[in-house]
Order: structure tokens, then C-alpha cells, then sequence
């Protein structure tokens, strides 16, 4: 079989069906594939299928060959095998089930709890998080868990589920703050997730999680920030998404307390909410309402705060229900209907009439004084809109604060000693058919994330060759997008220009688009327009963007209006007049000053970059974890891969990038100490008499001379191997290096026959091997100690035997001799033979006498019988059986029947049962009893 091209699944593999002279013919996998005509000259060109890449093998590094079938098949595979994880490296790809699996019971979690490296186990999100916490355990450095991939890919589902095993796996005596950091996940979803045409819970912001631990793992705190809100969304979704989930759980769950007092209606019923999807799949609106107030109760949210939260949400919500018409003066404008002003009013907690001033007017500032002016019809449903984007995000802001509040510890003593775990959860690349500056910033995200992912996995993976002095195949490379850095978010890039043209006079957004052909037109990344257009497109890694510029300096102004603030500051909820507060904090911190040819006003541009910068600061000073999510399809259904959109997507991540230098090169590195210790027993193989004198012999610590030579060697040899420095170290793995390919025929026969030189190559500190080489030294490592621990084995088996018939015979002897000392028998030999003639004989016919005419008393019958029977049962425990043991155990025997008997006719001396005290007579005399005492009388 041969993987072939596809038009709708990428790579499939095909068997031949028929060749010929001109072309070949592939048979089709299924029914629906069809079949492959293919030209002969280029069959070459085609890569041939082996059955580990048809398995699906844990890591793909694993694989002696990797082309782009094989990696999509091996995760196809997987996938339809219900694992949905793969490793490339150290690298997790994750693909999106779209329904539930039953990978993330207890038992799972015990099992990657229990582990110190996730490469011991099955690729897993618990194998990850584990890596991660063991980070946390070791290092001195802090960690981060990085997931990217695009909008639907599972991305949030995943942050949530390393959440989950962190909680889980630290989770201290009370759990309170684990379970309250699990609880955050519902309220940010609520606020800032939506359905988009990609994903059903799509998030609309970025989010940086930090789990702060004390030295001994134990969970002190979180933190939460968030990046670029999509607050667009407050005011309009595209015909096939929603809103903000929030809107649709408080409409839907209206009738219930303590919404029902609100007065809220339908979502067809309110203007934002219009011209959009109303239902998300299979997401219960009102279930997920009552679990956000169950999240809020749990982080300390009073019932009076959820109230008020709740009427603010609804209360920005019914803005949009205020229409405006052209006013009695020009260029005025003039409220339809004062009932949604009164309603919204009413829920946000500001006098009805300051609202409709916000809203109808604006303040200028001129010369010192302050007038008032009027708003157009279009000024005015602008200046709602904004109102009503400004409020909901700076809810969103206040609400993350909060919850750090609630999540942080005051143990300042620690804090200086604590250790971070961060986890990144941003929003995926995004190329929609309308892209605007939203999506550049989030694009912009991900092109610095994978630009780290280069600088980590690529670049370290040169560094490391030529550093150890190894050469790297010519043809290895990788999608650098470093001029896509440098062309948006670089010295004189799209973002500086778009700030610059907001401090010019009567700018437009065409100026700014003007100014980028101007300035960036050569740039290769940068696609301009051949015809007059307000926008540009950009080549990103994941592909070209198209975006329009239309509103872009609006959005980048970022300024609150000075009555927004004022009405924030004036609201009768406390949250509101918080928020407000948060206004005059900020314009504190930025100072009043102004230059008069630059203006200093902070743009939402510049906010993000900064923002930016600080989150790639923390992510470039700790261990990265890295997590490449996959989308399997655009229909968000389970059991169906897209195999070009699989392939396009695992392209993107550079994920093949990662297997092929690794397969191209060398994909396993052992520093020369590590190879010296663990690989030296393939080329010199420990003897018989060697293994003896390291073992030793526990009586006189070696048998003869040679032995006790031997043990002195291995004395000086392990004394010299601490001692020994790094240079006589490399020489010896150097030396080991050039006979292994030897020494690994000789060990394995044919099996290591292709191994070669070629197969190593030796660095500064390291061996460097393919992964065919490192499987014949694990394997031929396997053979040699099987040998050493067969004969070990061997030895210890000897040994356990040999103290096993001391044993034996120390009993048999000390049962001998209690026999002798009793004279229960007249001699040891008489007791053999007689065992050796037949079982039939009574037992009176092991005794001269019974037991109790032999020894005086049954008090000495008790003694002698607890005397027998713990030696009886010492040689039961080691297994020891002969005739002496053989006759304890009859003397046993003999003596509990005597006992009995006598207990028996003592029982029956007031009794006037004669058939009881026939057989009790009967029974003595079988026995031999002595006719005196209780047994005379009776």
C-alpha cells in the first residue's frame, strides 16, 4: 500500500490494483473513495505504507519514517480508535472528540498522578498536566501549559481538564480553593464565550491562568488575566452565531428567581440579540444559569451582588431597545420611546433622564469651559452602542477581579518562595469572510505563540546540534513568520501606523489603509489591493488574511466618554460605582500630562501590545508545556475527520516540522554518562564469575580467588567512576561509540545487521542516535541484562533453597529429639518403617501405652501436645515433610483424641444417658485409656 492524494481527506492509503506500463491503479479504501489512476514514471514519488504507520502508534517520532500521510494517518487512526491524543515529542496533539469519552474517570487520573514522566504512559492531557506539576516539583524555573489551535479545536476543554487534574492531584485535606479555582470556569464561560460558526463554545477573549504553590506543592492562590474581549459581540453576531452566552441564560431562565422579578423577555425581544442564532447545539441555557449562580454563591458572590450583576447584564442588554430619530433642532436626535430608556434605566440603577443626556449629547471642552452639544441620529446610536460595549467589558474586568480576590491566599510569607504554573487559553487564528481589527489582534496572539513555539522547538533543536558540534540535514527548516512579526507588530508596523494616524487632523480610516500601502507596500506578507479598497490582507503562518478597515479608528480610540463615567459613578449598584472607580484609578496611573505634538492618550492597540509583551515575558521565563488542539471537521460532529482540514491545521502547528528533524536528524539524545552506564553491558558483557563477585556470597563474600579479584576490581571501578571528570567520561562513551555496532551483531544476530556508524553520531556532551539505532541498543541492552538477571535469578534461588533446608532440617531435628525425649516411639527408625508399612495400622500401635497412661496427666498430656504441634507447624511453613514430622503429627493426633475422650467421660459422670456413656466407654477403650479415675467411676 501507498499513501496517495486525496481531494477531500488529504492522504489516503491505497493498495494497487492493477500496473501497467504507463499507470497504475490504486483500489479504493471504501466505496465513496474511488479509485486512483496514477503515472508509473512518478510512482516513485509516492510514499509506501508500513504496518506501524497503519497501527497508530503512541509518538510519532517513534515512526522509522514520517511523511504527511503517515502523519495524518496516525492521528486519523487514532482518532477513530477513540484516542484522541498523539505525541509528537514532547509535543500533545489533541484532537476534538465532539462528544463525551470515558478517559478522564478517577482510575485515569490515579494512574498520571502515580507517574514522574508522562512518556511512561499513553499520550494524555493528564500525562501533560503531570509533566507540568513535576516541573513544578524540581525546577526552580516556573511552568506553562500552552494550548493553541483554531476557534472549535477544544481548546477551552482542554485548559479545563488540566484545571481539573491540577485540583485534583494537589488537592489538600479542605479542596476548598481547588474547587472554587473549577468554579471560575463557569462564570468566564457565561461571560466570555459565544457560539460561532466554528465552535458551539467558542471563547471571546484570551485568558492567562497563574496556580501559584508553596515549596511543597500545595496551592496557595490563582490568578486570572484577560486579553481582548470581544465586545463587538455585545452589540451584533453574524446570522449563524450569538451573543455572549450570559444574554441567552437570563432571558431563557427568566421565570425563575431571582429573575423573574426583572421583568426580562424573549430574545427575539431585544435588538442586540436580533438576526442571530438563539439556540447553541446541545448547550442547556438554563442549566447553565443555574450552575453559574451555583459558581458565583461558591466564590463569594452574595445573593444581593448575583442580583445586581444579573440587572447590569440586562440592563446593558435592553440598551439596544432605545431608538433614536432626528430631533426638533439640526443635527439633533431624540428618543422613539422612553420606555426602554426607562427599563434599562431601572436595571442599571441611573436616573432615566442622565441616561438619555449620555446618550443625545456630548461635553466639549473649549478655552476652559464646558458646553454641551447635540448628536445626530448616527452619533447617537454610535454613542449607545459604545455605552454598551464599554459597560459589558468593564464588567468583564471587574468580574476577573473579583474572583482574584477570592482565589488569592494572604500568605505573604510564601510569596516570595512560590512556584508558578501557568495556562494559556487564547483565542485560536481566525479568517472569517468580514475580518476586522479584532481578528488582527488575535491573530497577531497567535503569531507570537508561534513564534515561541519556533524559538522552542526548532530553533532548540539546531541550537542543540550545533552546539554538540553535529550536523543537521541541509533540507530541515521551518515556517518562520518573524517578518509577519515584524510587518503588524514591529518599528513602524500596521499597529504604530494605525496609532500615529489618530493623532492626525481629520483623519479617516482610508488615511490609515493610505498610510500602510505608503509605508509597508514592499513587505512580502502584506497583500495590497490592486484597486482602491478600505483594507489589506496579510499572509499569516496559517494562511492569507483578508481584513477591512472600516471603523478601525473608532475602536482604537478606547476613551469613556466623561458622562459614561459619571453615570457609572452615580448608579445606586455598588458593582457600578466600582467600576467607575476603576476609571479614575487608570487615568491616575497615566497622569494628566499631554505633549503637544504627540498625544499620549492610550489606544486600544497599544493597551493589547503591552498586554501582549508582559504574557510573552512570563511565557519565555518559564518551561513551556505544549498542547496543538485539531479541529477533525467544520460540522462539529463526532466520528468524522476532515483530512485536508486535519493536514492543513497539523501544517500550520509545525508539528511535522518538529517529527522531521527529529526523523531527518537524530531523534534520540543520550548525554555520555547516561550511554556509558546503561549501554556499556552490550559491549562488555558481564561473565559468570564477574556477576558472582558483584553479587558477592553471603558467606565469605566470594568462593575463591579469582572471585575476590574480581570483587576488588569492581570496588576500584565504582570508586573510580565517581571520581572520574567529564573528559574521561566522553572518551569512553567515544570508545564504546565505535565498537557498538559490533558489539550489537553479536548480541542480536541478524535483527542488528543494518546498524551501522552512520546509524551515531558523537557531540560535545551527547550521542546523538535515529531511531533505529536507539532500538537496537534498548533491545540489545534488554538481552544482555536478561542474561545477567537469569543468573541472578539463578544465585538467589540457590540461596533462598539452601536456607530453606537448614531450616527444614533444624526442625526435623529438634521434632526428632522431643520424639526421643517423650519416648512416645521406641525408635526414630521403628517410626520410619512403620509410616513406610501402611496407614492402616491403629494408633495405638505407635505407642507402648496411650499418651496418658505414658505421661501421668492430661496437664501433661497439654504441655507435650503445644510442645508438638508448634514444631509440627514450624515444618508445615517451611514445607518439610518425613517420617519423623509424619509421627509428630500422629502424636498430635493421638493425643487431642485422648484429650477429648477423657473430657468427654468427666462430661458424663451425672449422667444417666446410657447410650452416651456406652459410646464414651467404647471410644476410651479403643484408645487404650488407663482404667482409673473418672473412667473407673464411670
Amino acid at each position: 500500500a501507498s499513501f496517495t492524494p486525496h481531494e477531500q481527506q488529504a492522504w489516503l492509503p491505497r493498495t494497487v490494483a492493477s500496473q501497467g506500463q504507463d499507470k497504475v491503479t490504486f483500489a479504493p479504501e471504501s466505496d465513496e473513495d474511488g479509485t486512483l489512476e496514477w503515472p508509473t514514471a512518478k510512482l516513485s514519488e509516492l510514499y509506501a505504507v508500513t504496518p506501524e504507520q497503519e497501527q497508530g502508534v503512541d509518538d510519532v517520532c517513534s515512526l522509522n519514517s514520517v511523511t504527511d500521510g503517515a502523519l495524518l494517518h496516525t492521528v486519523r487512526v487514532r482518532y477513530f480508535q477513540e484516542k484522541i491524543y498523539t505525541r509528537v515529542a514532547r509535543t500533545l496533539i489533541a484532537v476534538n472528540p465532539f462528544r463525551c469519552l470515558p478517559i478522564y474517570a478517577a482510575d485515569y487520573l490515579d494512574r498520571y498522578v502515580a507517574i514522574n514522566d508522562s512518556m511512561d504512559l499513553p499520550p494524555h492531557i493528564y500525562g501533560l498536566s503531570q509533566d507540568a506539576l513535576h516541573g513544578i516539583r524540581t525546577s526552580e524555573r516556573g511552568q506553562a501549559v500552552l494550548i493553541s489551535g483554531e476557534s472549535g479545536a477544544g481548546k477551552t476543554e482542554s485548559a479545563k481538564l488540566i484545571l481539573s487534574f491540577v485540583a485534583d492531584a494537589v488537592r489538600n485535606s479542605e479542596g476548598w480553593l481547588e474547587e472554587q479555582v473549577l468554579q471560575t470556569n463557569q462564570v468566564l464561560e457565561s461571560y466570555g464565550n459565544a457560539m460561532t460558526v466554528r465552535n458551539n463554545n467558542s471563547s471571546r477573549f484570551g485568558k492567562w491562568l497563574d496556580l501559584r504553590f508553596s515549596r511543597s506543592v500545595e496551592l496557595l492562590g490563582c490568578s486570572m488575566t484577560s486579553y481582548l474581549l470581544e465586545t463587538t459581540r455585545v452589540c451584533a453576531a453574524a446570522p449563524k452565531e450569538r451573543g455572549f452566552h450570559v444574554f441567552y441564560q437570563l432571558l431563557k431562565a427568566r421565570n425563575i428567581a431571582p429573575l423573574s422579578e426583572l421583568g426580562l423577555g424573549e430574545p427575539y425581544d431585544y435588538r442586540y440579540l436580533q438576526g442571530c442564532q438563539t439556540v447553541a447545539g446541545k448547550i442547556d441555557d438554563v442549566k447553565n444559569f443555574e450552575d453559574l449562580c451555583e459558581s458565583l454563591q461558591a466564590l463569594q458572590f452574595d445573593e444581593e451582588r448575583r442580583l445586581a450583576l444579573f440587572k447590569i447584564t440586562a440592563g446593558i442588554l435592553t440598551l439596544g431597545n432605545i431608538e433614536l430619530q432626528e430631533g426638533d433642532e439640526a443635527d439633533s436626535s431624540r428618543v422613539v420611546d422612553r420606555a426602554p430608556v426607562e427599563k434599562a434605566a431601572e436595571l442599571l440603577g441611573v436616573p432615566p433622564s442622565d441616561l438619555e443626556a449620555c446618550l443625545l449629547r456630548k461635553k466639549l471642552v473649549i478655552g476652559g469651559e464646558t458646553t454641551e452639544a447635540n448628536l445626530t441620529v448616527d452619533q447617537a446610536a454610535a454613542a449607545r452602542d459604545a455605552l454598551a460595549r464599554l459597560w459589558y467589558g468593564r464588567l468583564f474586568t471587574w468580574l476577573i477581579g473579583c474572583m482574584n480576590k477570592t482565589l488569592t491566599l494572604t500568605r505573604d510569607e510564601e510569596a516570595s518562595n512560590e512556584k508558578l504554573l501557568g495556562v494559556l487559553d487564547i483565542a485560536g487564528f481566525e479568517a472569517f469572510e468580514q475580518n476586522s481589527l479584532e481578528q488582527l489582534l488575535i491573530n497577531l496572539s497567535n503569531e507570537h505563540l508561534q513564534a515561541h513555539f519556533n524559538k522552542v522547538v526548532f530553533k532548540a533543536e539546531l541550537d542543540e546540534s550545533e552546539r554538540e558540534g553535529v550536523k543537521v540535514p541541509d533540507n530541515v527548516n521551518f515556517n518562520d513568520n518573524s517578518q509577519v512579526l515584524s510587518l503588524i507588530d514591529g518599528k513602524g508596523g500596521l499597529l504604530e501606523i494605525l496609532d500615529e494616524t489618530m493623532a492626525i487632523a481629520r483623519n479617516t480610516n482610508q488615511t490609515y489603509v493610505t498610510m500602510v500601502s505608503k509605508r509597508q507596500g514592499g513587505c512580502p506578507q502584506l497583500i495590497v489591493p490592486k484597486i482602491l479598497k478600505l483594507g489589506f490582507g496579510i499572509r499569516h503562518f496559517a494562511g492569507e488574511v483578508h481584513y477591512g478597515c472600516d471603523g478601525w479608528l473608532a475602536k482604537n480610540a478606547d476613551k469613556a466618554p466623561e458622562d459614561a463615567k459619571a453615570l457609572l459613578k452615580g448608579s445606586s449598584h455598588s458593582i457600578l460605582q466600582e467600576i467607575g472607580q476603576l476609571f479614575d484609578d487608570e487615568e491616575g496611573s497615566m497622569g494628566q500630562q499631554r505633549s503637544a505634538k504627540k498625544a499620549a492618550t492610550k489606544s486600544l492597540t497599544s493597551s493589547f501590545r503591552t498586554s501582549l509583551q508582559s504574557l510573552m515575558a512570563k511565557i519565555e521565563a518559564r518551561d513551556p508545556h505544549f498542547i496543538r488542539c485539531v479541529k477533525p471537521n467544520m460540522e462539529k460532529v463526532p466520528n468524522k475527520v476532515s483530512g485536508k482540514m486535519v493536514m492543513e491545521q497539523l501544517l500550520f502547528s509545525g508539528v511535522l516540522a518538529t517529527v522531521r528533524i527529529r526523523q531527518q536528524g537524530y531523534a534520540y539524545r543520550v548525554p555520555h554518562k547516561t550511554f556509558v552506564l546503561m549501554y556499556r553491558c552490550i559491549v562488555h558483557r558481564p561473565g559468570k564469575v564477574r556477576l558472582l563477585a558483584l553479587i558477592g556470597n553471603e558467606q565469605n563474600g566470594a568462593r575463591d580467588e579469582q572471585e575476590a579479584e574480581y570483587a576488588a576490581e569492581a570496588a576500584a571501578a565504582r570508586e573510580a567512576a565517581r571520581q572520574v571528570g567529564d573528559e574521561a567520561i566522553s572518551t569512553e562513551a567515544k570508545h564504546l561509540l565505535t565498537a557498538m555496532p559490533e558489539a550489537l551483531k553479536k548480541a542480536m544476530g541478524d535483527a542488528a545487521a543494518s546498524i551501522n556508524s552512520a546509524h551515531f553520531a558523537f557531540g560535545k556532551s551527547k550521542i546523538f542516535m535515529k531511531t533505529e539505532a536507539f532500538r537496537a541498543l534498548e533491545e540489545g541492552r534488554r538481552i544482555v541484562l536478561h542474561d545477567v538477571v537469569l543468573h541472578i535469578q539463578r544465585v538467589h534461588r540457590g540461596r533462598l533453597a539452601r536456607r530453606g533446608v537448614e531450616g527444614k532440617r533444624k526442625v526435623w531435628l529438634e521434632i526428632k529429639a522431643l520424639l526421643a525425649h517423650k519416648k512416645l516411639v521406641v525408635a526414630a527408625g521403628a517410626v520410619g518403617n512403620g509410616l513406610a508399612a501402611g496407614r492402616s495400622r491403629t494408633l495405638s500401635a505407635w505407642f507402648g501405652e496411650s499418651a496418658l497412661e505414658h505421661l501421668g496427666s492430661k496437664e501433661a498430656v497439654r504441655e507435650t501436645l503445644a510442645e508438638f504441634r508448634e514444631l509440627v507447624d514450624r515444618a508445615g511453613e517451611l514445607e518439610c515433610q518425613n517420617g519423623d514430622v509424619l509421627a509428630a503429627q500422629r502424636a498430635c493426633r493421638r493425643m487431642q483424641l485422648e484429650l477429648e475422650a477423657m473430657e468427654a467421660v468427666e462430661g458424663l459422670l451425672e449422667s444417666e444417658d446410657v447410650l452416651s456413656i456406652e459410646k464414651a466407654l467404647a471410644r476410651a477403650t479403643s484408645l487404650n485409656l488407663p482404667r482409673a479415675g473418672p473412667l473407673e467411676e464411670l
